[in-house]
């Protein structure tokens, strides 16, 4: 687990995973450059399965990597410094894990929790293959297929991959390097509580996550089809798409953040209101503020990245 400045719920957190069923584990925190009170509370535990890293601030990508060179089991879960483990989620894990050897990869279902705790919601998938998995992270489906902190993944995965890389949805762009090597599999069971708080996710953040997914579909459509990894090979070429994405994904942003107000009317004021809100919200901003529609704006969005791409590979020399 990797924390920066998350005080306010490290402690569930913390507690869920030291509380489980399964016992023979280490946990490995890595104090991102908190200031907030995360590095007392972090140093109030006694428990001889907690190892805390400190670090200067380094970002994400870096403080996980740092905590993986720390972990010595074959298995590594992972897990987020505001989210609630099952108190079995561990044993569940290894168990699927151990029963399944061909299986590298494994997440859950999850309870989607509010900022106070409350329940919201629950995100479920049934089977979840490689190929659903890799329709739900290029947008081919209305799906999220992997909740980060849910994942179980064997030590082999990080060794072949290098880890995660310097980038804003560094999980996605995991997962999907990691698409044609290795197997993923789906827990039917809900394993972790996965707080969400839309409210405290600025418009140029979302903006920027939403790109780096979009980005991340793209280079790894351009990578099967050329061999060509853009990140890796063409960082300039690829920064300069991530801003076009950024730009049509900001485009998008009002209406999507309208129909996700919407949306949040039935739990505040019943089915009816929420009815009527996002009729509003269709009439003021199109059908595209729709899921669906939403979901074709983001494909079509990667195929026109990967059209440029391959364009300019071609020019380049690079994409035969």
């Amino acid at each position: 687990m990797s924390v920066h400045n998350g005080a306010r719920y490290l402690r569930q957190a913390v507690d869920s995973i030291l509380a489980q069923s399964f016992t023979d584990f280490e946990f490995v925190i890595v104090d991102d450059g908190s200031d907030d009170g995360t590095g007392d509370i972090l140093s109030s535990y006694r428990d001889g399965r907690l190892r805390v890293i400190r670090l200067s601030r380094v970002g994400l990508p870096a403080a996980l990597n740092a905590g993986l060179r720390e972990c010595r089991a074959d298995l590594i879960a992972r897990m987020d410094s505001d989210d609630i483990a099952r108190h079995d989620r561990l044993q569940v894990e290894v168990e699927t894990m151990v029963s399944e050897p061909t299986l590298d990869i494994v997440c859950s279902d999850v309870v989607i929790i509010d900022t106070d705790g409350s329940e919201t919601g629950r995100q479920t998938l049934g089977a979840a293959d490689n190929r659903r998995i890799r329709d739900g992270l290029t947008f081919r489906k209305v799906v999220k297929p992997i909740i980060n902190p849910t994942t179980m993944i064997r030590r082999r995965v990080f060794d072949a991959l290098g880890g995660y890389r310097d980038y804003v949805s560094e999980d996605t762009d995991l997962w999907l390097r990691a698409l044609d090597t290795f197997s993923f599999g789906r827990i039917n069971e809900t394993l972790l509580s996965y707080r969400f708080n839309p409210s405290g996710i600025t418009r140029s953040k979302a903006s920027l996550q939403a790109a780096g997914s979009c980005m991340a579909a793209a280079n790894y459509t351009v990578h099967r089809q050329t061999g060509v990894d853009l990140y890796a090979c063409q960082p300039v070429l690829f920064d300069r798409l991530q801003d076009l994405a950024r730009a049509e994904v900001e485009r998008a942003m009002p209406a999507q953040e309208a129909f996700r107000k919407a949306k949040e009317q039935r739990r505040r004021s019943g089915k009816v209101a929420a009815y009527v809100a996002v009729a509003r919200v269709v009439l003021a901003h199109g059908a595209s503020a729709l899921p669906y529609f939403a979901l074709r704006r983001r494909r079509a969005l990667v195929s026109r990245l990967v059209e440029i791409a391959i364009s300019e590979l071609n020019l380049m020399g690079r994409g035969d």
